[in-house]
């Protein structure tokens, strides 16, 4: 997510090279939600199959 205008997302987006490989595409969109409710925290992940089935 990045906290730029579209064009400036799509002139960003352009330059990567996994895009101008191929490998990847680029979709970009506008959210219209109020500033700061999109948060990305950090989660811990789980450091095995079993502790991830406890869900601890």
């Amino acid at each position: 997510m990045l906290s730029v205008s579209a064009q400036e997302a799509r002139e960003l987006y352009h330059n990567d090279p996994a895009v101008r490989a191929g490998r990847l595409s680029v979709q970009v969109m506008s959210w219209m939600v109020p500033e700061g409710i999109v948060r990305f925290e950090s989660v811990p992940l789980p450091r095995s199959i079993l502790e991830a089935a406890a869900g601890d």
